[in-house]
């Protein structure tokens, strides 16, 4: 059953009790007051009839008990008594007159009738007045109220339980939109949502439906997108291992079954040996990956533009044999680090600054400033830049912009992957600005603190 139908059932016998409850008890009241009018009317009656009686018996005296039966059949004859069914007068117990129909008062007629008696003393003579009043029109009203009372009754209860149906269907018509909405969740259309506007519990509740589906939503997009970064880097990895495993693997071999010259085992083992300590960098550089994944690391201070000014010096000697030129400007102080990783992360950026520049005439400028809650550090170079597609990827492990060049120069495709990851263990961020043709910006905020 629909709880509609159970909301309209509810209030349909709730109200059908109600109005047949408190219609009883209407119509016995009016029942009641009408039989105390007909008593009381009835009771005046009597007592205006025993008066009359007696006023006219003393002006002809008692003595003559035929006057008084003619008096009391001319008052009856004349109509004066006519809402009495019969009258009886006895005198000293013996029957005297009886005029009008003989109910007894178990009869059924009896039922509806009045039976009253008024006593009256003369002269040592008792003469008892027996009255029957008829009370059927009280009872026949009675009857007539509850037939209409029924068709009434009827009638309400009909329109009552289309007015609760109606009404019921309006307040669950909300409920019908999120039972579609988690339908078509289930389905798998997680875009779906209710979206029920009205201020009460079912809207209240639509609105916690809908920012539990965004947030069921906002959960599989990033599970997907995470599940498509697993599929790229192990892409990634496997094609990095694929290379120098293959090198390795056909230069051992040469060694093994060939007879080679002292200058080209020389040579064969160079390049086993070189393309061996990349994989070692690659392992070492996914350790690092591995370790800075964790939620925090130990935070000391340190003097930031110390570290990245010595560094930098005993490097730009041989940047520039390379033609590189390699500039500095820091701001000294100190903040809240792990000088470890602060030093990994400035060789990165370095590094893949480098990695951008042209064959000569390549300029690397390093800024550190300090901040209120930290320092920041920039990395620019004049290099070939990166296409705008392509930054917000540059984070992703193995992802490269020019992957023949990274290759051919050494590039793992960790780097920026693991800077990010020693930024956010600062509480900080990682930012790229670049243009095609004009250079790339990086800016590395730390923000762990200030000692």
């Amino acid at each position: 059953m629909r709880f509609r139908t159970k909301i309209a059932l509810s209030m349909t016998c709730l109200l059908a009790v109600l109005f047949g409850i408190g219609g009883s008890i209407w119509i016995g009241a009016s029942f009641r007051t009408s039989l105390e009018r007909q008593k009381a009317n009835a009771t005046d009656a009597v007592n205006l009839v025993v008066d009359m009686v007696q006023t006219l018996e003393e002006y002809s005296g008692w003595q003559d008990i035929s006057s008084l039966q003619e008096n009391l059949n001319q008052l009856w004859n004349q109509g004066l008594m006519s809402s009495f069914l019969s009258l009886s007068v006895t005198v000293t117990n013996v029957p005297l007159l009886h005029l009008g129909d003989t109910v007894e008062p178990d009869s059924p007629r009896g039922q509806e009738c009045l039976f009253l008696e008024q006593t009256l003393s003369v002269e040592e003579m008792e003469y008892r007045f027996s009255f029957v009043y008829d009370i059927s029109s009280v009872y026949e009203t009675r009857r007539i109220q509850f037939q209409v009372y029924l068709v009434v009754y009827l009638g309400l209860v009909l329109v009552s339980a289309v007015l609760s149906y109606t009404t019921a269907w309006f307040l669950t018509r909300p409920l019908k939109k999120l039972v579609k909405a988690s339908r078509e969740i289930a389905s798998g259309n997680l875009s779906c949502r209710s979206r029920v506007t009205s201020r009460d519990e079912i809207g209240r509740l639509s609105r916690e439906f809908d920012a539990m589906a965004d947030q069921v939503e906002q959960g599989m997009e990033q599970l997907k997108q995470s599940m498509e970064q697993q599929e790229r880097f192990m892409g990634s990895f496997t094609h990095e291992l694929k290379t120098p495993m293959t090198s390795i693997i056909g230069y051992a071999d040469l060694l093994r079954g060939h007879d080679l010259t002292p200058q080209e085992q020389s040579e064969a083992a160079e390049y086993i040996f070189s393309e061996a300590k990349r994989l070692e960098r690659m392992s070492l550089t996914l350790l690092d990956l591995f370790v800075t994944g964790k939620e925090s690391v130990s935070l000391k201070p340190c003097e930031p533009g110390a570290m990245l000014e010595e560094y930098v010096r005993n490097l730009a000697p041989v940047y520039a044999q390379q033609g590189i030129g390699l500039e500095w400007e820091v701001q000294h102080g100190t903040c809240l680090l792990e000088p470890d990783l602060f030093i990994t992360l400035t060789a990165n950026l370095i590094d893949n600054a480098r990695k951008a520049l042209p064959s000569s005439g390549g300029r690397i400028r390093v800024t550190l400033d300090l901040i209120s809650d930290g320092c920041r550090l920039m990395v620019q170079d004049n290099g070939q830049g990166i296409p705008e597609d392509s930054l917000g990827h540059l984070t992703e492990a193995f992802y490269r912009v020019d992957k023949s060049r990274s290759r051919a120069q050494g590039g793992s495709g960790l780097g920026l992957a693991l800077c990010e990851n020693i930024v956010r263990l600062h509480g900080g961020e990682l930012r790229f600005q670049s243009m095609p043709g004009q250079g790339t910006d990086v800016v590395a905020e730390f923000r762990g603190g200030r000692a």
